[in-house]
């Protein structure tokens, strides 16, 4: 093998693994989101119910 042909292996692997990490990343972030979301309209909840009661 050349040493062309592992540099441009190497890059691709690279490149493929930060492609997967920022997959990853805005994952985590969709999921965060959603579940802050849904931990506040929970805490929303408790909260109107303990006023109300």
């Amino acid at each position: 093998m050349s040493q062309l042909a592992v540099f441009v292996s190497r890059s691709c692997v690279l490149l493929g693994f930060f492609m997967l990490a920022k997959r990853v990343m805005m994952l985590g972030l969709v999921v965060m989101m959603r579940g802050s979301v849904v931990i506040s309209g929970c805490l929303m909840v408790m909260v109107t119910c303990r006023m109300s009661c």
